[in-house]
């Protein structure tokens, strides 16, 4: 068997050895959530979800909760989650199972870089499980575990997401918040936490302590790890709203030319004053207001009497050489970089500008920052404003330089349980539209003459996260057994055996 050796001038963890099977230099992560029911953990899969595609991480969240309800059409009670249910319990493991193939597929076939297995996870056997699955697959494996033991914080939690989710569809809220305590009380029994000091000391993982007031960080392995860490560290669920606009209309808006760094049109300073009027009305405490380094955005922040911050970081996306150009100049002079940009308008890059991926990257910071504030105003401009919108609604890498950003329309953004509501007030100040619809005429996607750009996908390939694959293992959908009637007595000689190439069967599910 021959063995090739690449040496590395950092240190001997750093060699890679090739033998065999090939090694990822930079392999899959899975997430991995950890807690109780209701701690939030759905809450922070979705979100560090979102964070990771707008950032450029193609991340997908298999939740098993929505494997279980495929399986299991009928829920009755807490008593599917008694740990000497043992139907309910097998059938639970293959869920978990199934999910974990459609891990796999994810991270090895569809392009995937991160998945999220969004489950309780309570116990060690469950995690060993994961981490043989991951050793067997080359997957690294980061463990989020969320702990909180605030009544308030818990009760919040059922009634917001849990009383409304499909086991509950016909129940009162009463009846489903005291089923769902219940069914906590089920976990309680077999959950074993995260162990820094003992059983888990060699594990990579975060535990995340009521809700953010306290954190716990292990063994942090590489780049991903950090950025996952230091997003959950900033982030709260506090009550807030985010106020997006442009700046009023600009002379240079007037005239078509993009970029430049012109003051305000008439209708600019008349918009201005309106938004002075808005923020009044809107009588929010401890408003923090961020401009751009513009003149534009500076004028029209000015009108407010309100202190602002000024960030670099929120200036227009650099055109280059086209700057203060208009798009007529720019497909006379440049009729080549006119096309690239129609071809592509994510990946394209200005020559001597930017790109909207790179404006992604440069306005990171200011995404960071809002997840860690209250009331905030950002006065920003037309690209700024799309890659911010679409982090927040979780937009594409093709929808975010198309979305529509008009001038003098105030975007109110309000987080809710598993996404934000959007709001578009208009101040009714008349301004030139400057958004420039995706042309109909270019094929979509990266095209042959793109240059100058590393192409990495935003999102998964997929939009829109497939029905779990419960369906496809050539059996009817499983009916709950009833709560009264014993499991094992039920138990019918038919069998499903799941496994995983690999691994060794974990138990067969009785239907």
């Amino acid at each position: 068997m021959s063995v090739m050796v690449i040496c590395d001038h950092r240190s001997p963890s750093h060699l890679l050895i090739k033998c065999g099977a090939p090694h990822f230099a930079n392999p899959p992560t899975v997430i991995v959530m950890v807690g109780l029911p209701a701690r939030g953990k759905t809450y922070m899969s979705r979100k560090l979800t979102r964070y990771l595609n707008w950032i450029g991480m193609p991340t997908k969240v298999f939740n098993v909760g929505e494997y279980r309800r495929e399986a299991v059409k009928n829920y009755s009670s807490y008593d599917f989650f008694k740990p000497d249910n043992e139907c309910a319990v097998k059938i639970r493991q293959q869920c978990a199972l199934a999910a974990l193939r459609d891990v796999r597929s994810y991270l090895k076939d569809e392009g995937g870089q991160v998945a999220v297995f969004d489950a309780t996870n309570t116990t060690r056997e469950r995690r060993d499980m994961i981490l043989k699955f991951g050793e067997e697959n080359d997957f690294k494996i980061f463990f989020i575990e969320s702990v909180c033991d605030d009544p308030s914080v818990i009760a919040s939690n059922i009634m917001e997401v849990k009383v409304s989710c499909p086991d509950y569809r016909d129940c009162n809220k009463t009846e489903a918040m005291l089923d769902f305590q219940k069914r906590i009380e089920c976990y309680k029994k077999s959950y074993q936490p995260l162990d820094p000091d003992q059983y888990d000391r060699d594990l990579s993982f975060i535990k995340v302590i009521d809700v953010g007031r306290r954190f716990l960080v292990n063994r942090i392995q590489d780049h991903i790890q950090s950025k996952i860490v230091y997003y959950l560290m900033n982030i709260h669920v506090q009550p807030r709203t985010i106020y997006l606009c442009r700046h009023g209309e600009s002379t240079d808006n007037l005239k078509g030319r993009v970029g430049g760094d012109a003051g305000l049109s008439p209708h600019g300073k008349q918009f201005s004053s309106a938004l002075a009027r808005f923020v009044e009305e809107q009588q929010l405490k401890d408003l923090k207001v961020w401009t751009s380094q513009l003149c534009r955005s500076i004028q029209t922040a000015e009108h407010l009497g309100v202190p602002y911050e000024q960030w670099k970081a929120l200036n227009e996306i650099d055109a280059g050489v086209c700057e203060e150009m208009t798009y007529d100049e720019v497909k006379e002079k440049f009729p080549e970089e006119f096309a690239l940009r129609d071809e592509d308008k994510y990946y394209y890059r200005y020559p001597a500008g930017e790109s909207y991926q790179d404006l992604v990257q440069r306005v990171e910071p200011v995404i960071m920052e809002l997840e860690r504030q209250e009331n905030v105003l950002v006065i920003c401009h037309q690209a700024v404003m799309r890659c911010l919108l679409a982090y927040f609604l979780d937009k594409s890498a093709d929808e975010m330089p198309y979305l529509k950003c008009p001038l003098h329309t105030v975007l109110k953004l309000t987080p809710v349980a598993y996404g934000c509501k959007v709001e578009s007030i208009s101040l009714n100040v008349e301004a030139v539209n400057t958004h420039r619809e995706r042309p109909e005429d270019v094929k979509r996607g990266p095209g042959t003459l793109i240059r100058r750009n590393s192409v990495t996908p935003l999102t998964s390939p997929e939009s829109n996260i497939k029905k779990p694959r419960i369906d496809d293992l050539d059996e009817a959908p499983i009916q709950e057994l009833p709560p009264s009637v014993s499991a094992l007595a039920l138990c019918s000689p038919s069998h499903i055996p799941l496994t995983l190439p690999g691994q060794h069967w974990l138990g067969k599910v009785c239907l």
